[in-house]
């Protein structure tokens, strides 16, 4: 959306009158370009773009990724999860090497 934010609130609206159409529905973008290290979203945002889980500030994710790339065995199973991705195949390969 190229505003620099990290979170961006949509609220659905009926165009003819300009009211709020209140069916429950928000949706919340997130922007994965955003970098702010002062910022939660913007550690979460950085986290997700490390390829080793020592540089990552929330231990949840970090403890996730080394698990995943501790053993052969783990790195096997990611490698499997990541085949089933509906992504092409020079993605997968890039995605393979940096687990």
């Amino acid at each position: 959306m190229d505003k620099g934010l990290p979170l961006y609130h949509v609220e659905r609206i009926i165009q003819e009158t300009k009211e709020r159409f209140e069916d429950g529905s928000h949706i919340i973008y997130v922007n994965g370009s955003y970098k702010n290290d002062d910022d939660p979203v913007g550690k979460l945002m950085r986290d997700f773009r490390c390829t080793s889980s020592i540089d990552m500030f929330y231990d949840e994710l970090k403890n996730t990724v080394k698990y995943f790339k501790k053993t052969e065995g783990e790195r096997r199973q990611m490698c499997k999860a990541m085949e089933a991705l509906d992504i092409s195949e020079e993605d997968k390969d890039r995605l393979k090497k940096r687990i």
